[in-house]
């Protein structure tokens, strides 16, 4: 099976990074998972929003995900 690599990422961190409003709540969706690709340059390869951190670790165990960075 095939390793999938990931970053835990937060909403806020991402909003001040790209200077959102700072109303913008990403509808309620503040835990973020980028899936990132190892095999070519490292980029991220699709990007999870989740309302729940528990809800994100439950994607990260249900896909095997590789955990490399941690916000």
């Amino acid at each position: 099976m095939e390793k999938v690599y990931a970053e835990r990422v937060m909403w806020e961190t991402i909003r001040q990074d790209c200077k959102y409003p700072l109303e913008d709540n990403n509808e309620g969706f503040i835990y973020g998972l980028n899936l990132i690709d190892f095999e070519g340059e490292g980029d991220i390869i699709d990007v999870q929003w989740f309302k729940e951190g528990e809800e994100r670790e439950k994607f990260i165990v249900d896909n095997n995900l590789t955990i490399v960075f941690d916000e």
